[in-house]
């Protein structure tokens, strides 16, 4: 990566981390990898506890969820619908919410994360 690609990436970083929505990126596996401080403060964790989790132990629906984002990873379910889905924060509440999904691709074209 030369300097501008990275002064790039970082900008876009800093664009995640400060957007008024919240976000989210999943690796292959539906674990959360990275989670900005909007989605944060709204579910009323710190990154540490959302981090490396799989994204399932905090929507509603569990398993149900895991077998849906697995076929997205596996590419036999469209990505990028708007889909809502009620996210539990950590006071136990529900809350609604819309995602909005993009797939994240590796270099070979294939599905590496959402």
């Amino acid at each position: 990566m030369n300097c501008v690609e990275n002064d790039r990436a970082t900008q876009w970083l800093d664009f995640i981390e400060e957007a008024p929505v919240g976000f989210h990126q999943l690796d292959a596996q539906g674990r959360i990898v990275r989670v900005n401080q909007t989605e944060l403060r709204f579910l009323g964790y710190v990154a540490e506890e959302m981090v490396g989790r799989s994204v399932a132990d905090f929507v509603v629906g569990g398993e149900r969820e895991m077998t849906r984002i697995r076929g997205k990873l596996a590419g036999y379910l469209p990505v990028g619908r708007p889909e809502a889905r009620e996210f539990r924060r950590k006071d136990g509440t529900l809350v609604p919410v819309v995602l909005a999904e993009r797939a994240i691709l590796d270099r070979q074209g294939k599905i590496a994360g959402l």
